[in-house]
C-alpha cells in the first residue's frame, strides 16, 4: 500500500485548520455572549438604582428588598470596584437609613462605558426629579406653600 503524503498532509492541515477555526469562533461567541449578558444586566441594575433613588418611598420595605436584590446581583456580576461600592451602600443604609448612591452609580457607569468602548467620565450623574405636587416653573420660582 502506497501512502500519498502529498495529498494527506494538505487535507489533514485543512481539516485541522477548520476544527481550530470553529473552536476559536465558538470561544469568541461565548465571550461575546457573556459580555452582552453582563452589559445588559449592568444597564438594568444602573437603571433600577437610578429609579430607586428618584422615587419617594411610600413602601420602605419594598425599597429595601429591591436594594438588597440589586446589591446581591452586583456581588454576583460586578467587578471589584462595584462590589465594594455595593457593600458600602448596604452598610450605610443599615446604619444610617440613608446612603449616597453616587459611588455605586459611578462605578456602574464607568464599567458600562468601558465595555461599550466609551471614555471614562469623571463628572457626576445628572438626575431630574419631579413631584406631582410641585409646580416648578422654568424661572426656578417655587410654588406657594
Amino acid at each position: 500500500m502506497i501512502v500519498n503524503w502529498e495529498l494527506i498532509i494538505p487535507v489533514g492541515m485543512a481539516v485541522l485548520g477548520g476544527v481550530l477555526s470553529h473552536q476559536l469562533a465558538a470561544w469568541r461567541d461565548r465571550a461575546n455572549k457573556r459580555r452582552e449578558y453582563r452589559v445588559g444586566y449592568l444597564i438594568e441594575v444602573f437603571r433600577s438604582i437610578r429609579k430607586l433613588s428618584q422615587q419617594p418611598q411610600n413602601d420602605v420595605l419594598a425599597a429595601v428588598e429591591e436594594l438588597d436584590r440589586l446589591i446581591s446581583d452586583i456581588q454576583f456580576l460586578g467587578n471589584e470596584e462595584q462590589i465594594k461600592a455595593a457593600i458600602k451602600l448596604g452598610e450605610e443604609v443599615s446604619k444610617k437609613r440613608t446612603a449616597d448612591l453616587s459611588p455605586l452609580m459611578d462605578a456602574l457607569r464607568n464599567e458600562l462605558r468601558k465595555e461599550l468602548g466609551r471614555s471614562r467620565h469623571q463628572g457626576g450623574i445628572t438626575r431630574l426629579k419631579a413631584s406631582k405636587k410641585a409646580d416648578v416653573s422654568l424661572t426656578g420660582k417655587q410654588p406657594p406653600v
